[in-house]
């Protein structure tokens, strides 16, 4: 019993953490205007893979760095869809 422990131990140590993600948060004021709205947000990439990289310098100073991708949270397009929401004008108020 006591291997099965180790090995269970052994196998979360090595389980990788979860990818970190980017939030966007709104401007505390939304944008006016009467001469257009925003009619819908798409995402026509052709490849939906990250949005970004960070590089993260390695643990000690003679190992490299180590690029990780990042994602928006929540995904991008839903990201990018409460980001506009929140901060720009949507309605049908002037042209889209």
């Amino acid at each position: 019993m006591f291997a099965l422990f180790g090995l269970s131990d052994s196998l979360l140590a090595q389980t990788p953490p979860a990818p970190p993600v980017l939030t966007l948060q709104a401007p505390g004021a939304t944008f006016a205007s009467s001469e257009y709205y925003i009619a819908r947000v798409v995402d026509e990439r052709p490849s939906r893979t990250t949005v970004a990289g960070m590089l993260i310098p390695g643990a000690k100073p003679d190992q490299p760095a180590v690029l990780r991708q990042l994602d928006l949270q929540g995904g991008t397009l839903a990201a990018l869809r409460q980001f506009v929401t929140q901060s720009l004008p949507h309605g049908e108020v002037g042209g889209p």
